[in-house]
């Protein structure tokens, strides 16, 4: 009796190692690779996302889906690549894209802004742009705060776009704090020209 209490206690610790493992795996996975976490830094894009939320952004998406106008993308600039950012996707390859007075014109079409309260819109003109191909048109939400597509359009030093490789995926969630935990919804079918 004695001697099956010791394997008994054996075979258990193999069981819970073998499940952590299996466990430590798939959190890897799932983090690495399908979602990874980030944290809002800044008012770039309030009101939807507030500094210091955290967030979880899909990775895989792009890989099955189009980048629509609407989605709330994280990023890295290839002028700062060590810093990320979240922005929303205003403009699409090859479209034409011009600011007037921070009313952002897609195809000569005002864009409908509608998620963006009056006093946290612009007045900045940015002349029309083609956009290249694999690049898009970015914009934060809180305009007078966002150093964005608009910002970078006026600097000789900077491409205004955004180019598809640095697109690191897609806003989904928010999990920080409990009380904002939930789907983020970037409603980009009302944004559809």
């Amino acid at each position: 009796m004695e001697q099956k209490k010791p394997n008994r206690v054996k075979q258990e610790i193999k069981e819970w190692s073998r499940s952590l493992l299996w466990g430590a795996i798939f959190v890897y996975f799932f983090t690495g690779y399908v979602f990874k976490a980030y944290k809002v830094e800044g008012k770039s894009m309030q009101p939807l996302l507030q500094n210091g939320e955290r967030i979880f952004v899909n990775r895989l998406i792009y890989r099955v889906d189009d980048i629509k106008r609407g989605d709330i993308i994280v990023f890295y600039h290839p002028a700062e690549p060590k810093d990320f950012f979240i922005k929303r996707v205003l403009g699409l390859p090859g479209e034409t894209v011009e600011v007037r007075r921070g009313k952002v014109m897609i195809n000569g079409k005002p864009i409908d802004d509608h998620f963006v309260p009056d006093y946290f819109k612009s007045r900045e003109t940015v002349p029309r742009m083609i956009i290249p191909i694999g690049h898009y048109f970015v914009s934060g939400d809180h305009r007078n705060q966002s150093y964005d597509s608009r910002s970078w359009a006026m600097d000789p030093e900077r491409s205004a776009f955004v180019p598809e490789q640095y697109i690191m995926g897609r806003a989904s969630f928010r999990y920080w704090p409990l009380s904002s935990f939930g789907i983020i919804e970037s409603d980009y079918k009302r944004l559809e020209l």
